[in-house]
């Protein structure tokens, strides 16, 4: 099952970016000549659809794990890379329909022509701008000013790139071809979102403390 661990440790690894560096210098500078393109896809049905599905289930797994304690979520969190760990989770909760959307909209995606015109940095670029986009639209403008602002935006990008790198990561998993090992690898991929968002929250926390 090393699909699950080179997974686990790659969203693992842009978390720990995320946590210590501005997420803004590792964005995918934009190439005009596919810019048309990219947006045809960001606003195609075959993308929306792959991606709504991708944030439900993260939004499952979310679920369960707003159940789980401080300890107990960061010890879920510091296994992502152990299949066994991993697969005792999925065990615990019931995440097949989801799973099946993701792998059904994901193929869709793949098969649209717009989509295959995309190389990887490309492809990239598209989830950033979609995050972007996709955040836009939920944030409203806050009021406070000054130093409060700030964490804010911090956090939104924070927020944004971690959903670019979770729907990137979730283009690779395949649990139609590649059996449980890769379908572990979509949870697994759920949770480091979890993860990177918890991160963010926390993070904002702390600046808004230390803005006072």
């Amino acid at each position: 099952m090393r699909m699950v661990s080179s997974i686990g440790m790659l969203v693992l690894s842009v978390i720990f970016t995320l946590s210590s560096c501005n997420s803004e210098n590792d964005k995918v500078v934009e190439e005009e000549g596919n810019d048309q393109i990219i947006d045809r896809v960001i606003e195609s049905n075959e993308y929306m659809e792959f991606r709504v599905s991708c944030m439900a289930l993260a939004e499952k797994l979310k679920s369960y794990t707003s159940t789980l304690s401080l300890e107990e979520f960061d010890e879920l969190m510091s296994n992502l890379n152990n299949d066994d760990y991993m697969a005792e989770l999925v065990g615990k909760i019931d995440v097949k329909n989801e799973l099946l959307m993701v792998e059904s909209t994901k193929e869709t995606l793949l098969n649209y022509a717009d989509f295959q015109q995309l190389d990887a940095s490309e492809r990239m670029n598209l989830f950033v701008r979609s995050s972007d986009n996709a955040l836009n639209m939920m944030v409203k403008t806050r009021s406070e000013g000054g130093a409060a602002d700030e964490c804010e935006r911090r956090r939104n990008e924070d927020y944004s790139y971690a959903s670019s790198i979770y729907v990137s990561a979730m283009l690779a998993c395949s649990c139609a071809t590649g059996g449980i090992g890769v379908c572990l690898c979509a949870v697994a991929a759920s949770a480091a979102y979890e993860y990177a968002i918890t991160l963010a929250d926390r993070s904002f926390a702390d600046c808004l403390k230390n803005a006072k």
